[in-house]
């Protein structure tokens, strides 16, 4: 019932780790960026302002500084909300295709203990549940993958393009044949 693309074979915690990760250097870079602002507002608002020409060129660069470290830290919070993102929608996943499995052995065992009853040979009914139940798991990943912006049919690179500038390379294996959506 989770045979090829009825399971993904992706491990949420990569994303989780990762995500944890970025949490420490965005903790870092909050705490750089803090430091940077009180410095910036002491020397151009603070007791003893620094004024002139030359201040306000100062004053420029440092607000492109501080704009940049800005732009770093949004940078951050989107990378880390992105992985914790993946990590859920692999755990939803997951959670949906084992609670269908879980289903799909229950009838089974239904299957099973009504041809026991009836002295009836199981095999077809059950191979029938187990190939809908699988089925019903790569809808479920192809759905998510699709949600995502997967689209499927198409080629994951010009290489896989009948008719390709470059056409296929004999031993050339670093090229993916087909799109993979998680």
């Amino acid at each position: 019932m989770t045979g090829p693309g009825a399971w993904p074979d992706t491990d949420e915690d990569v994303y989780t780790n990762r995500a944890n990760e970025l949490d420490g250097v965005l903790s870092k870079l909050d705490g750089a960026l803090s430091g940077w602002q009180s410095h910036q507002a002491s020397i151009f608002n603070g007791p003893h302002v620094w004024s002139g020409d030359a201040s306000k060129s100062a004053g420029a660069a440092v607000d492109g500084a501080t704009e940049s470290l800005q732009e770093h830290q949004q940078q951050l919070r989107n990378a880390r909300d992105w992985c914790r993102n993946a990590a859920n929608n692999i755990i939803d996943v997951k959670d949906t295709v084992t609670t269908n499995v879980e289903a799909g052995q229950q009838e089974i065992g239904t299957i099973e203990k009504a041809a026991a009853k009836t002295n009836q040979n199981p095999d077809g009914a059950i191979r029938a549940v187990v190939e809908r139940k699988y089925g019903e798991n790569v809808a479920t990943i192809k759905a998510l993958a699709v949600g995502l912006g997967w689209k499927p049919d198409i080629s994951a690179s010009p290489a896989d393009q009948p008719g390709g500038n470059d056409g296929p390379q004999p031993g050339r294996t670093d090229l993916p044949t087909t799109a993979h959506p998680l």
